[in-house]
């Protein structure tokens, strides 16, 4: 993949439990753990069909450099919107990629 189409900022985010210093009530909040710049991928044409199969249709594929630690259940923020990852395919050949299988949170 040719990095130039790195041109989208994301962030990778991860629930966290803390406790309100004014309520003293256990709260959820995202965390940062990774901010870099990602590559998009949606299905178009044929390979749209394959994921309506795979009910991926809604799915959108964030490419990313290596980066260890990222897990299924984390979030990603882009622009303004909150995306679940789904699943994470590591390269392990060579260690440059990472694509980030993730599903737009309502």
């Amino acid at each position: 993949m040719n990095p130039g189409k790195l041109k989208h900022r994301i962030k990778i985010q991860q629930k966290q439990t803390i406790k309100d210093p004014i309520t003293k009530l256990p709260k959820e909040v995202l965390v940062t753990v990774h901010e870099c710049w990602a590559a998009i991928d949606q299905p178009k044409g044929r390979r749209f069909f394959e994921a309506a199969v795979a009910h991926l249709e809604y799915a959108v594929f964030f490419q990313i450099r290596y980066k260890e630690g990222i897990k299924p259940g984390m979030i990603v923020t882009y622009d303004g919107r909150n995306y679940e990852i789904e699943q994470v395919s590591y390269d392990f050949q060579d260690k440059r990629w990472v694509t980030l299988q993730c599903k737009e949170v309502v």
